[in-house]
């Protein structure tokens, strides 16, 4: 399984939005998670603890803020990366 954070600064979307995109992505043949949050400190928390943007690994995630979209996603990694 390969795991990927992707932050775009300053990509404000509407959380509802987010949420459907985030269900689109999980429905792709070889993905098994996919979240696509903004990077406040709450949902930053919510993903370190799912194993995403690992400590000291990912510089663009720890320095990501609430106008950041964060996308994480799990799975194959050719899933991953089509993604």
């Amino acid at each position: 399984m390969a795991r990927k954070t992707v932050v775009r600064k300053n990509r404000y979307f509407d959380s509802v939005f987010l949420m459907l995109v985030a269900r689109r992505m999980a429905a792709q043949p070889g993905i098994s998670d996919a979240s696509a949050l903004l990077a406040t400190e709450a949902n930053r928390k919510v993903l370190a603890g799912m194993g995403y943007g690992e400590a000291g690994r990912d510089a663009a995630f720890a320095a990501a803020g609430p106008n950041d979209l964060v996308i994480a996603l799990e799975g194959e990694a050719a899933a991953v990366e089509a993604i």
